[in-house]
């Protein structure tokens, strides 16, 4: 639990830690590399920083984005970087040459809704999955950046989350649903043990590591967020945490998967997965 809780102090307040001092542009999103050695932080000057983290200095600088980075994702190896921008682009980066393997743009790239709000890597690396503000899911092939499958959402979507096995893709978006795409059938379905007309926006998503239960970090109509857990298989309600006043940013399982980290606005709390009891929780 503590190593888990000092990841995520680490992660979520970065721009006030000593050794990226000389850090001065604000940052957007940020992500640990698999190994723990590096940090990504993308900022709004398009600019993605490869920082080092035992000595605290930029190992590289990946340029190309011409907007502010929305969304940035480690591959699962340790190798690559997969990063979203409005400026109508999703690109994947060779960490170490810091060269753009591929772009993929957006058609009508002066228009609105450009971004992808959230990016996700499958376990293997194989695929990327990207949440767009048209609402449109797109998943592409990350070794070729050749377009595989699609769907789409009423509505702007928010997030985006693999499951385990590989081959479910999880999304929400401002429809308040939770769809399901199975790469194996190429079938969309919902996972709806809410009422829809009670559900506002969808903000974040998260698998337990066996996959067993997820995490849906939910908008209640007039009463707020909510984060509420539940069994997959039959989509049983195992809990639901009280209204997060504050803002949901996001969820995450532990690896062991005994506990959840949840992040607002304002605080990181730490979570018993079995029960949704309190374990801990500090200031942002």
């Amino acid at each position: 639990m503590f190593k888990l809780l000092a990841l995520c102090l680490i992660v979520l307040s970065l721009n006030t830690m000593d050794m990226f001092a000389q850090e001065t542009v604000k940052v957007m999103v940020l992500d640990w590399s698999p190994d723990g050695t590096w940090i990504a932080t993308g900022h709004p000057t398009g600019e993605i920083n490869i920082w080092d983290v035992q000595s605290g200095t930029v190992f590289n600088t990946l340029h190309g984005h011409t907007q502010e980075i929305m969304t940035m994702k480690w591959s699962p190896d340790g190798t690559r970087i997969a990063s979203g921008s409005p400026d109508g682009s999703v690109r994947i980066w060779d960490v170490k040459s810091g060269e753009s393997t591929h772009i993929i743009q957006f058609s009508q790239p002066q228009g609105g809704f450009r971004a992808i709000l959230d990016i996700a890597w499958s376990f293997d690396g194989r695929l990327i999955a990207g949440a767009r503000e048209t609402g449109l899911i797109i998943i592409w092939d990350a070794d070729t950046g050749e377009h595989v499958s699609s769907y789409t959402h009423d509505g702007m979507a928010l997030t985006v989350e693999w499951h385990p096995s590989g081959t479910l893709l999880a999304s929400g978006g401002l429809d308040g649903k939770v769809l399901l795409w199975d790469m194996s059938s190429q079938t969309l379905s919902e996972f709806s043990p809410f009422s829809a007309e009670n559900v506002g926006p969808i903000y974040s998503i998260a698998w337990s590591p066996d996959g067993d239960q997820i995490a849906i970090g939910l908008g209640r109509v007039r009463v707020g967020v909510h984060l509420a857990v539940f069994n997959f298989s039959d989509q049983e309600l195992v809990y639901q945490l009280p209204e997060i006043s504050d803002g949901l940013v996001a969820i995450r399982w532990s690896p062991a998967g005994d506990e959840l980290a949840i992040r607002d606005l304002e605080s990181i709390r730490i979570v018993d997965s079995l029960t949704g009891a309190l374990v801990t929780s500090h200031d942002a």
